[in-house]
């Protein structure tokens, strides 16, 4: 069960440092410091997902920090632009991204509290 819960958490991370990569190539010629951070996020993620397979449990808690770090600022900013009307269209993406950093804020919680277990 650990092994697949540890694909399925590759996977997704996979998939946000692609968009990580995209968005801060894009944001960098709009705003060049969220940019920049958003390009050395990306592959700071995928070096913490390496303590998925080596068991390392400080990269395991950097990155169940940093998703949900990245979930707090995702609600918080959409819960201000629907109050102000301001996204009626693009809805449905948004509630579909904070679906998926909460899929893998869950699913690093139960990747961690199961290594906690097998090292016990």
């Amino acid at each position: 069960m650990r092994s697949g819960i540890g694909l399925l958490l590759i996977v997704v991370d996979v998939i946000v440092a692609l968009g990580l990569l995209l968005g801060g190539r894009n944001a960098t010629s709009s705003h060049e410091l969220t940019g920049y951070i958003c390009l050395l996020l990306a592959p700071s993620l995928l070096y913490l997902s390496s303590g998925i397979w080596a068991k390392q449990r400080w990269k395991l808690l950097s990155r169940l920090v940093l998703y949900a770090v990245a979930l707090l600022a995702l609600v918080v900013s959409t819960a201000v632009l629907l109050s102000v009307r301001a996204f009626p269209s693009a809805g449905i993406a948004i509630y579909l991204l904070i679906g998926l950093l909460l899929l893998a804020v869950l699913l690093s919680v139960l990747h961690l509290v199961l290594a906690k277990r097998e090292a016990a």
